[in-house]
């Protein structure tokens, strides 16, 4: 009797475990199920197609998303997607808590790894910090052109005078007229027409406004749409569909045509002992790391920028002049950027006419493809 009392005990034990494991399986399935379809919802809101999702073969993730993604990290050597894949990142991360995830692209051959650690999200795409930045130097290596100097017959007095002394302030200051304000860096010259921004003492950009009734080139007054430009001058260097912008180069100065407006830059002139200074530097930076006597070091040599910002996100530098950007963030790009208009050595062992497809820069240097003069004038309000 008293067996038969155990054995009725024992088979009710076990139902009760089966029941308990049936349960605890259909929670988990529903919780799986309910993630599941949480992911494929933020990624048809993203415009990716849900593929599966599965526990990560690599030990430092816990889940692997298959999908296809809606954009490929870059377009061009001018133009990322990053704000939108960090966008699905921090989506997903929302979906998956404190959990770190792949998300992988196979039709792309793209793998973006996440480190979440409570909530500080750190991603890298096919391993790479820097992917938004190498692949956009891949992009602008293979396409790389020449700019062609064109000529132009400067008639404007005032120019005149700028190139004739070396774009220094001080040779042109008396005769500039009264600057009735400033503005975003800028000496605003109202009435006689024209804005002036300057660079450790000499002219970086010159602003011609539509009041400004000289002749400034040959045939070329402010006014003129840029139809009638292209009749004069020819077909530009420098073309932005989406400002309506146009733009050329001499030899002399960078010009861009605006809503009847005409803004000029001087170009940078080569000083080969300078540029053996900075390729040194940067061999330095790339070998030892040293970034804050780097940056003690060029600013010396370059006082010339136009950018500096320096927070707790990091610091970055633009000599959009000279075709120079530094940029070393916490959460961004790391490294040095050449632009197209970037003249001399690079490091001590790389210049400018060396990168090619066959010549790989090293870690945490970058080229691109534009020219910075021409990416300074593109943001720049009007």
């Amino acid at each position: 009797m008293k067996n038969k009392k155990i054995k009725k005990h024992r088979t009710i034990l076990i139902c009760f475990i089966i029941i308990l494991l049936i349960l605890v399986l259909f929670v988990f399935y529903i919780k799986k199920n309910n993630q599941k379809n949480k992911i494929k919802e933020a990624l048809e809101y993203m415009e990716c197609k849900y593929i599966e999702i599965d526990s990560s073969d690599e030990n430092e993730f816990d889940v692997d998303i298959f999908t296809s993604i809606a954009f490929k990290p870059v377009e061009s050597y001018v133009h990322t997607n990053q704000a939108y894949y960090e966008q699905l990142i921090k989506i997903l991360a929302t979906q998956l808590k404190d959990k770190s995830f792949r998300i992988i692209d196979r039709e792309k051959e793209i793998i973006v790894r996440v480190i979440n650690k409570n909530s500080d999200l750190k991603y890298t795409i096919n391993g790479d910090n820097n992917y938004y930045e190498t692949e956009m130097t891949r992009i602008s290596i293979n396409n790389k052109e020449n700019e062609k100097d064109i000529i132009l017959d400067v008639k404007s007095q005032l120019l005149n005078l700028i190139i004739e002394n070396d774009w220094k302030r001080a040779a042109i200051k008396n005769n500039l007229g009264t600057i009735e304000k400033q503005d975003n860096n800028y000496d605003i010259y109202d009435d006689e027409g024209y804005e002036i921004r300057y660079l450790n003492l000499k002219v970086f950009n010159i602003v011609f406004k539509k009041n400004f009734n000289e002749e400034i080139f040959e045939g070329i007054k402010t006014g003129l749409t840029n139809e009638d430009i292209v009749k004069k001058i020819g077909t530009p260097t420098f073309q932005s569909d989406e400002k309506q912008e146009i733009g050329y180069k001499t030899k002399d100065f960078y010009i861009f045509f605006y809503n009847g407006e005409i803004s000029i830059y001087r170009v940078d002139r080569f000083d080969e002992s300078c540029n053996k200074e900075f390729a040194s530097m940067v061999s330095n930076l790339l070998e030892n790391n040293d970034l804050d006597n780097f940056i003690n070091k060029v600013t010396d040599l370059y006082p010339d920028y136009d950018r500096f910002v320096q927070n707790d996100d990091g610091i970055e530098i633009e000599y959009s002049i000279r075709g120079i950007k530094i940029s070393y963030l916490k959460n961004g790009q790391k490294g040095i950027t050449v632009y197209s208009n970037y003249q001399g050595k690079i490091t001590n062992d790389l210049s400018i006419n060396d990168i090619s497809d066959e010549n790989t820069l090293p870690l945490n240097l970058y080229y691109s493809n534009i020219n910075s003069v021409y990416q300074y004038e593109l943001k720049k309000g009007y």
